[in-house]
């Protein structure tokens, strides 16, 4: 088998100019977060470097080894890692979070417990984390429609010291219509409002992924 090496020109003037016409588009006070995909880490140099003071505020990553990918290519942006593993050895992903300051997706109370109840006990701190509200029937998520017992449930469950709930999001739909995803943004507005009179901290972030 042969292998050949592919060679691709990244202008960073362009890379600049395509986020700032975006970013023109959004309301004040709102960023754009950036979703890192693990076949374009080749590129991550930039992230770290040039366009770190440029480019979004914030990434999210797949995985917690891409998270720490990152960390030691020198990104030192915030970064949300999207999946949760349910890994054997929850005290030692635990203590990799906090090694390498990523927050964590939350989209269940199996995983709100699971992680709340491991950070005192791994190393005494807390973990950052972003919760998943899912708007529709189906997915993976707190279920909106459901909220009445789905969140006491989430609410109790981060009542551990050990967890703080920076931020709450959906995924939206890029096929659905304007009126749909205004729809699924003022249900979880609403889902987040309920939060924060419960608990009496407000959210940090809110935000929405398009997929």
């Amino acid at each position: 088998m042969q292998i050949t090496r592919t060679w691709a020109n990244v202008d960073l003037a362009r890379l600049e100019q395509n986020y700032n016409a975006l970013h023109t588009c959004l309301n004040a006070g709102i960023e754009v977060l950036r979703m890192v995909n693990a076949n374009a880490y080749t590129f991550e140099p930039m992230v770290g470097g040039p366009m770190q003071g440029i480019g979004p505020q914030y990434l999210a990553v797949k995985t917690i080894q891409d998270g720490c990918r990152l960390r030691k290519e020198g990104v030192t942006l915030p970064i949300l890692v999207l999946d949760f593993p349910y890994p054997d050895d929850l005290a030692g992903y635990v203590k990799t979070l906090h090694r390498n300051f990523l927050a964590q997706s939350i989209d269940c109370v199996r995983a709100c417990r699971a992680i709340a109840n491991r950070t005192i006990p791994a190393y005494g701190g807390v973990i950052c984390a972003h919760i998943k509200v899912q708007i529709g029937a189906e997915g993976e998520g707190y279920h909106y429609q459901d909220a009445g017992s789905v969140i006491d449930e989430m609410l109790a469950a981060k009542s551990n010291l050990g967890l703080y709930c920076a931020g709450i999001y959906t995924e939206l739909d890029a096929n659905a219509t304007e009126s749909e995803k205004m729809e699924a943004v003022k249900a979880m507005n609403q889902a987040a409002r309920r939060l924060e009179e419960a608990t009496g901290k407000p959210f940090a972030i809110r935000h929405v992924f398009l997929k």
